[in-house]
């Protein structure tokens, strides 16, 4: 299912919440946009192509996110960033 993460519940019930570590900066824009690129076309390198950015770069902005946001691989910054209300379908 590439490109939405709508199938997983809110609801406080259903999920605890996951901490999050406090973030000396947000994420920047272009860290956002490599994070949904990678998520929408399914790896870096086609992520890379349509942000016109080698995917070097496009693994940096994605490892930088993870470290920062304490998660442990790429799909748990997903989950993190939707469990936090910091990741719209957009």
């Amino acid at each position: 299912m590439v490109g939405t993460v709508t199938a997983l519940p809110r609801e406080s019930g259903h999920l605890n919440r996951l901490p999050l570590p406090e973030l000396g900066r947000p994420l920047t824009p272009r860290t956002v946009e490599a994070i949904k690129s990678r998520f929408r076309f399914g790896s870096q390198k086609d992520a890379a192509e349509a942000m016109h950015i080698s995917e070097h770069t496009v693994r940096n902005y994605i490892s930088e996110a993870i470290a920062r946001t304490g998660a442990d691989n790429f799909p748990d910054l997903i989950y993190r960033l939707y469990l936090h209300d910091l990741w719209d379908d957009a």
